[in-house]
């Protein structure tokens, strides 16, 4: 009897050693393997996200296109330029209808307005990539703002040789001028603003 009592929690003890070192040496391994796989989703995660990061921020621009609109640009300027030199010369608004300016300056407003929204995406990439860059990708984008620009020009300058008399007429004009300039600069301000907003 007393063999069997002392041979008989040994043999207990040792299963119980067998387990927890079966279970010590399972669990382990397996925590490794959760934990790696784990690891490696989060690498993949990071991985494709930096991927889509950049491939989302590579406009693939070639270096034709850039020359291409590069030039566009000098000859949006030197078609308003013309017209700029002039209203200095002469120092008088003759011959130019604020009217028409002013419609052709809204009109390209809200084309600008509407490019912008349209890359707007584009327009977020800038903020992680350089100046270059950035506008590398949104050339279109340079050419209508500076068309706009250039309109805003031609009227600031036509306004600022303005040529009156005394008559009322001549004055309401004059007024109604200032308010053309002022309502396009704010219709320009806020829409922008609420486009990119």
């Amino acid at each position: 009897k007393r063999e069997r009592m002392n041979t008989a929690p040994a043999s207990t003890l040792t299963t119980t050693q067998t387990g927890t070192t079966l279970l010590h040496t399972l669990l382990p391994s397996s925590t490794t393997l959760i934990g790696s796989s784990a690891a490696h989703d989060d690498d993949d995660d990071d991985s494709g996200s930096g991927e889509h990061n950049d491939a989302s921020c590579d406009f693939h621009v070639t270096t034709a296109n850039v020359v291409i609109g590069v030039g566009l640009l000098c000859v949006i300027v030197l078609a308003h330029a013309p017209q700029w030199l002039k209203t200095i010369r002469w120092k008088s608004h003759m011959g130019l209808s604020f009217w028409s300016v002013w419609i052709n300056a809204v009109g390209n407003a809200c084309l600008t307005i509407s490019s912008f929204i349209d890359r707007y995406e584009r327009l977020e990439c800038c903020r992680q990539i350089s100046f270059i860059e950035c506008h590398k990708g949104i050339l279109v984008q340079d050419q209508i703002a500076l068309n706009t620009c250039c309109v805003l020009v031609t009227y600031s300058l036509a306004l600022f040789y303005y040529q009156r008399d005394n008559t009322q007429q001549s004055r309401n004009a004059y007024a109604w001028t200032w308010f053309g300039f002022f309502s396009m600069i704010a219709f320009i301000v806020v829409f922008l603003g609420l486009a990119l907003g």
